[in-house]
């Protein structure tokens, strides 16, 4: 049976977003057809997205001693700093709640994980881009690094 009939019945079952909101940011059609674990390998790409996320974030937040990681957290204000903390607790907190549902397997928690995740979706994104833009637009901007990050040679 194919990836998108396997979701459209666990998603009737259990009250999940349409077949078409969550494919285009998850991918679902990439899926391999013969997956008996439909709603796990969602949460596992969910998983590899908020990874994505956290690492980023991490290093804003708690920056190691690379010249980007220094870099990028030097341009933050204190305020957007606090922001991309709130952004972090968020998004740290699915990443938990994924890792939770994966230790005692039950379709109706994994699927309660995804709905529960695709309703602040848009909002993390959405919160996500400005910080993204941010560290982007640091990188075209004429710094001395060595000043950035405080010389450390």
């Amino acid at each position: 049976m194919e990836v998108k009939k396997k979701y459209e019945e666990v998603a009737r079952k259990h009250s999940l977003p349409s077949f078409e909101s969550i494919n285009n940011d998850l991918e679902l059609t990439s899926i391999k057809d013969e997956t008996e674990f439909l709603l796990r390998e969602i949460r596992r790409r969910i998983s590899e997205k908020i990874d994505g996320f956290t690492e980023i974030l991490n290093c804003v937040v708690q920056p190691d001693t690379s010249v980007a990681d220094m870099h990028e957290c030097s341009v933050l204000e204190e305020e957007e700093r606090e922001r991309a903390i709130r952004l972090f607790k968020k998004i740290m907190f699915f990443e938990r709640y994924a890792v939770e549902t994966s230790i005692n397997e039950d379709d109706k928690k994994t699927a309660k994980f995804i709905s529960d995740f695709w309703k602040e979706w848009n909002n993390l994104k959405s919160e996500f881009s400005w910080v993204i833009l941010k560290l982007k637009e640091s990188w075209l901007k004429e710094t001395d690094i060595k000043t950035d990050v405080g010389y450390l040679g």
